[in-house]
């Protein structure tokens, strides 16, 4: 008898259980038939690890205060108790979409809306709290529309659960609440909570609706909820500068971090949101009219035969409706239950728990669009033939998996598939774990979904990339250039890793040789000039590192440009190519914007300099045409690192993660992520981006150099000293480490050094570095500029031994000549306790604003 069996059986005297709707962190819900009063109803049923944790008579009577709630507002309960086993309640099963559904398809939510939600929100709050009922759990998938109004669920739930757990339910890990929407006090555990936690979910609720992403955001739980402690709220102004500044205040006020600054109880919320609405000239009834719902009855019907079905699109996400000429998008996928082929077949509940598992983690990526579980439920896996499921749910994609029993371990076997052909993406996904260790079910659980997450996205999106290259490009032979170019990419990144620069120079050449054939080939087609454009900036790179070494002759090609700054400058032509029909292709625009950056970092100048102005209205011009644009995310967090504008960097880098659908430049945001956490002072953060940009992508420089990195910004005691040199032999054994950074990976020990109190040592190590860099570097001039460079840290240096005089003149000399540096030194935490200085201050606001110094507050 499996699962499903067992509780329709201990449900038969009063609901027939139908079938499964969805899942989330406490329950899983179940459409079935209430025999008494013969009506469909959402039937929720407790998690058995959960309900372990859970006392029966006190869950009852807790609940039942909940279900005395009467509010326009509130989904009602109708009834709870236990059956059998179970521990369960019931709502009206409500045939309408989640406020989550309607983020999935519209990340940013038109102000008025917005708003109009949050108030009616904040107003059944209110009711409930004014009736000693906290809800613990506010967030998008708890917020359900119906006609023209939202209905608030789950009101109770979380204080039954905690109440009737009491201290067993800390004690085991369970957390009730959402990482993204939890308060702060919630997340420490602290006790009792009041309505102002359930105002603080609120907040990040319309945050995230006029944001497109909630304010916080996180590789882990832990992190989410750390940075829910301890985390400035990323400004709205970044993503939504038009918002009118009272709505910012509202939204910043409900998310403050103690209690006692934010609102001091929902009515004044609601109250705040009704007063804008009127000063808009709106009623505030009627105001919430929601644009999808305003289409009439008919598409209210629709939507409903949708939601019931199970089978809800994004609207755009599939064109035209698809033929066998044209399959579904491989984005759109379906994750079929995972069959358990062991031979006593006891891993049902660990392959049920799985397959939701990788829907909800798949589910959370921008980009993707997943099938509910509950709509892939009646295609078991390799029952029904991948076409045949591909036509039920209307999706170009499906994951298979199987859990079996191999020797004395178990193992999870993960396919991709492409729904249209039957055809296997890749080859398949194994991970297992031993059968007798004890953590063994744990560890394969808690791992598995993390790593299938991965190797999925990053498979499906070569897939991608690889189907739609031969579909564009009009010549097949066009698209084999392409595709080994690609591979001389690669070939030469791996060169440069093992340290033959001059190889690895030669073969980006060739790369760029056989992109410009492409070219020539596709006609019309833009990938390739594209992909010229990248490899451009990586041969002015590469180039730069040979004049290091004194080895730029090797670089003399006919017909190239003879210096970085040239190729620098072709990137731009290439880009400015692409763009020239009018056509703002986010790409193109994205690529111009990098090149113009390198460039000036190049050539050096001013911040107000063009190629920095320019750059950033090229970025912000991408992510208007397409917000799930990561790599323009990730270049213009660059942009505004260098402008000092840490907090806008931060939250660019996180919108770049989480619009990451194919981990195609996974290491570089986290790279990104990890140095925007060092400018923020947010240590342990930072040094877990590290560690996971190490486990995940070992090879590349920015992490082979991460930890060295860590310590120079926080090390403080004579173990780090030590530690500190470790990791600069570590990184520079067998020839590793660019020699460009060789002065700073030294100055990132002296910093370590002055930290921890041996001030002379410090100065010694700075000093040996300058005396050596002329020796080292064979180019004069770039000797020289790296000199110069060096000022920067070892003025940091010289402030952590108290030596403020001189760190102000070490800045006036690197600004005179880089006066580009200024923004930087005015914001950067490095330089805190220098602003007080009047020479600080009047270096730093010196032909810019008069308010640089006073930055973010850094």
């Amino acid at each position: 008898m499996d699962r499903l069996d067992r509780l329709r059986e201990a449900f038969a005297n009063r609901y027939s259980i139908e079938r499964v709707v969805g899942s989330g962190a406490t329950a899983t819900v179940y459409l079935a038939r209430d025999h008494k009063l013969d009506r469909h109803v959402a039937l929720k049923v407790l998690h058995p690890s959960l309900r372990a944790d859970l006392g029966a008579d006190r869950f009852e009577r807790e609940i039942r205060i909940a279900a005395n709630l009467s509010h326009p507002h509130i989904l009602p309960l109708f009834d709870s108790g236990q059956a059998g086993p179970y521990l369960y309640f019931v709502m009206p099963f409500v045939e309408g979409q989640t406020l989550r559904q309607r983020l999935k398809r519209e990340p940013q939510l038109p102000v008025e809306e917005a708003t109009a939600i949050a108030a009616e929100v904040a107003e059944a709050l209110a009711y409930a709290h004014d009736h000693g009922v906290v809800h613990r759990d506010i967030k998008p998938a708890n917020l359900l529309f119906t006609g023209e109004h939202v209905l608030v669920c789950d009101f109770g739930v979380g204080r039954a659960i905690t109440a009737a757990a009491g201290s067993t339910l800390t004690a085991s890990g369970t957390v009730v609440g959402t990482p993204y929407y939890m308060s702060p006090e919630q997340t420490s555990a602290e006790t009792p909570l009041d309505g102002r936690s359930d105002i603080y979910s609120l907040g990040c609720v319309l945050y995230e609706m006029l944001a497109g992403e909630p304010p916080f955001t996180g590789g882990t739980p832990q992190a989410i909820m750390a940075r829910h402690l301890a985390g400035d709220v990323p400004p709205l102004s970044i993503v939504r500068p038009e918002l009118p500044s009272r709505i910012v205040e509202i939204v910043e006020r409900a998310l403050a971090k103690s209690p006692a600054d934010r609102f001091a109880d929902a009515h004044e919320l609601a109250e705040e949101l009704r007063t804008w609405e009127a000063s808009r000239g709106r009623s505030g009834r009627g105001v919430r009219r929601l644009e999808w719902l305003a289409a009439g009855a008919a598409l209210a019907a629709l939507a409903a035969i949708a939601f019931s079905t199970g089978i809800i699109r994004p609207p755009g996400s599939g064109g035209e409706r698809p033929t066998a000429a044209t399959p579904y998008p491989l984005n759109q996928i379906a994750v079929l239950p995972f069959a358990d082929r062991s031979s006593s077949q006891r891993y049902e509940v660990l392959s049920g728990a799985l397959t939701e598992e990788l829907t909800t983690a798949l589910s959370e990526v921008e980009g993707l669009f997943i099938e509910a579980p509950h709509a892939t439920m009646a295609f078991p896996a390799g029952e029904v033939s991948p076409d045949s499921v591909a036509r039920a749910l209307e999706v170009g994609t499906l994951v298979y998996g199987s859990l079996d029993e191999v020797g004395s371990r178990y193992r999870l076997t993960v396919q991709l598939v492409e729904s249209a052909s039957g055809r296997l993406v890749s080859d398949p996904i194994r991970i297992g774990a031993p059968l007798d260790d004890p953590a063994g079910y744990d560890s394969l659980r808690i791992g598995v979904v993390e790593t299938v997450a991965r190797e999925l996205r990053s498979r499906l999106g070569d897939h991608v990339r690889l189907t739609q290259w031969r579909r564009d490009s009009g010549a097949p032979e066009a698209w084999r250039l392409v595709e080994f170019g690609k591979d001389r990419e690669e070939l030469a990144r791996q060169l440069e890793l093992d340290g033959k620069l001059e190889a690895a120079h030669a073969v980006r050449l060739e790369a760029d040789s056989v992109y410009g054939r492409a070219a020539a080939l596709g006609e019309g087609w833009l990938e390739p000039a594209m992909l010229r454009g990248w490899v451009a900036l990586d041969v002015a790179r590469s180039l730069a590192s040979l004049r290091l070494r004194g080895l730029a002759d090797v670089a003399a090609v006919p017909g190239r440009p003879e210096t970085p700054e040239g190729w620098y400058r072709f990137a731009v032509r290439l880009a400015d190519g692409a763009l020239r029909d009018g056509d703002p292709d986010p790409r193109a625009l994205t690529r111009r914007a990098a090149a113009r950056l390198r460039l000036w970092r190049f050539v050096g100048g001013p911040l107000t300099d063009s190629l920095v102005s320019a750059s950033e209205a090229d970025l912000r011009r991408a992510v208007e045409v397409n917000p799930l644009d990561a790599r323009a995310w990730l270049h213009w967090a660059d942009v505004l690192t260098e402008l000092g504008r840490f907090d806008e960097a931060s939250a660019a880098v996180s919108r770049a993660m989480k619009r990451d659908a194919y981990l195609t430049d996974a290491a570089a945001i986290i790279s990104r992520q990890f140095f925007g956490l060092l400018e923020q002072g947010r240590f342990e953060e930072a040094r877990a981006s590290c560690e996971d940009g190490r486990a995940r992508f070992g090879g590349d420089p920015n992490f082979r150099s991460c930890r060295l990195h860590h310590l120079g910004w926080s090390g403080s005691t004579p173990t780090d000293v030590a530690s500190a040199w470790d990791e600069l032999r570590v990184v520079e054994a067998d020839g590793g480490g660019s020699l460009g950074l060789w002065g700073l990976r030294r100055a990132l020990v002296a910093m370590v050094v002055a930290r921890a109190g041996l001030r002379d040592s410090a100065l010694r190590v700075v000093g040996r570095t300058r005396d050596s860099l002329p020796l080292l570097i064979q180019d004069r001039e770039f000797a020289e500029m790296l000199q110069i460079d060096l000022n920067f840290y070892e003025a940091y240096v010289r402030v952590l031994i108290g030596q403020p005089t001189e760190a102000v003149a070490l800045l006036e000399d690197l600004v005179g000549h880089d006066a580009g540096a200024r923004e930087y030194i005015a914001r950067t935490p490095f330089f805190r306790s220098l602003r007080d200085d009047p020479r600080f201050r009047r270096l730093v606001t010196a032909g810019g604003s008069g308010d640089a110094a006073e930055g973010n507050g850094r």
